[in-house]
């Protein structure tokens, strides 16, 4: 199944092109990694992919309702959520029942026996079991839970990576589009940012400048 075709692409800023004729596609289960150095179009072609920039010339095609998310080189939310709104922003009502579950353990203080019974028997109504087990997983594996409640704009670079993962591996896309995810990491972090990425079940294009 073919989730991205891009055909005869081209972008232009001046007379000389800065993406010139570009085709290709990519299939269900794909990883790809274009390598490329500074300055040769790369973050440009990852925008016209998402539509944040009109292309001079060509076509690009996405599967119909593809669910798609894009990590840019900047990060572009309110920074000053807490780490577990940011994880369940735009989420379903189950991932707002998760965060007001989340947020109870983290103060238990929060919802009386009452209230917590009640926030439990919601879960249970919507089957959120499995999904809340999935979620706490991902925490876990990321190394968040001792970040849930500090604002994002405390976390170091790594971190904000770490998070911004979680966030994705909730929001469960089919396509992950990253624009230099190993930026401003030491190869310790790039490695781990990497291993992670190979794990994700999800279609991958990277945009790098060198490569691991």
């Amino acid at each position: 199944m073919q989730y991205l075709r891009v055909q005869n692409l081209t972008k232009s800023y001046t007379a000389r092109p800065i993406i010139d004729d570009l085709s290709f596609s990519l299939d269900k289960g794909q990883k790809v990694a274009l390598v490329a150095k500074n300055g040769g179009g790369k973050t440009t072609l990852l925008k016209l992919i998402m539509n944040q920039l009109d292309k001079t010339d060509g076509t690009i095609e996405r599967r119909k309702g593809l669910k798609i998310w894009y990590l840019s080189q900047d990060f572009h939310w309110d920074l000053e959520l807490s780490v577990l709104d940011y994880l369940f922003s735009q989420g379903d009502n189950r991932g707002q029942l998760i965060k007001q579950y989340e947020a109870s353990l983290e103060n238990p203080q929060s919802l009386s026996p009452n209230q917590m019974n009640d926030l439990l028997i919601q879960l249970e109504s919507l089957q959120a079991r499995d999904y809340e087990s999935k979620v706490q997983t991902i925490i876990s594996r990321l190394n968040l839970n001792w970040l849930l409640s500090q604002k994002l704009s405390t976390l170091s670079w790594w971190e904000l990576k770490r998070v911004q993962l979680a966030k994705i591996l909730i929001d469960e896309p089919e396509m992950l589009v990253l624009d230099e995810p190993t930026n401003h990491l030491d190869i310790k972090y790039q490695l781990d940012l990497l291993a992670i990425v190979k794990e994700l079940k999800v279609n991958v294009l990277a945009v790098l400048h060198d490569i691991q």
